[in-house]
């Protein structure tokens, strides 16, 4: 499943691998573009996920109303994720993204000093 990250949302979460699947089921049988991405450690370095972490479940972002309807129509309200924090991920992505940078180039920028300051 080829999603492009930056036209993404989160539709659901649970912390149950089998039933984010199902939901990730459900949406493709509809014709949607659809993955599970599990949150935390273990699941950006690849490891195996475990049963109560936490499984996020993306949509494209122009799908995201209909998605919302079929996980309801499915018995899955309770995996839906609210309205507005589906609208704040994307800012909260990009302060996280904007914190990492300003620590990388304040590093960068103290490190360019200790070589100055260290050949006469």
């Amino acid at each position: 499943m080829d999603i492009n990250p930056n036209d993404t949302v989160v539709v659901a979460r649970t912390r149950d691998p089998i039933e984010a699947q199902i939901w990730v089921d459900i949406l493709r049988d509809d014709g949607m573009q659809a993955a599970v991405f599990e949150q935390g450690a273990r699941g950006a370095l690849g490891g195996a996920s475990l049963y109560g972490s936490i499984q996020n479940i993306v949509v494209r972002r122009t799908q995201f109303e209909r998605a919302r309807e079929i996980i309801a129509d499915a018995d899955g309200t309770h995996a839906l994720i609210p309205l507005q924090e589906a609208s704040e991920s994307r800012d909260r992505m990009i302060r996280a993204l904007l914190t990492v940078g300003g620590v990388a180039i304040g590093f960068l920028l103290l490190f360019t000093l200790v070589q100055v300051v260290a050949d006469p």
